[in-house]
């Protein structure tokens, strides 16, 4: 993603395509777009965020609730001074 300019646009495309799909196996695959384009982003920044949050809470939806709260407590855990609204949104996908 970091070395094609563009195609994180295709990836985040992709990834909210399955998303929005009916089946188990699409949402699974969404994970991983949007693990890919997570991977391919500068940590921390705003779509690095978005990316992880979908993942979680795709994860959450479809009944994987300890790989969602173990993702979320973790980038709780690993970036203490990320702005407070980013945190707030983590903090409710572990409850």
């Amino acid at each position: 993603v970091k070395s094609a300019p563009g195609s994180a646009e295709h990836v985040r495309s992709v990834a909210r395509m399955l998303e929005s799909a009916d089946t188990p196996e699409a949402k699974e695959l969404a994970v991983a777009w949007w693990d890919r384009l997570s991977a391919g982003s500068a940590k921390g920044s705003d779509s690095w965020h978005d990316a992880k949050l979908h993942a979680i809470t795709l994860l959450r939806a479809s009944g994987k609730r300890d790989e969602a709260d173990r993702r979320a407590r973790y980038i709780l855990l690993t970036m203490p001074t990320m702005d407070p609204k980013r945190k707030s949104q983590y903090q409710a996908l572990v409850k």
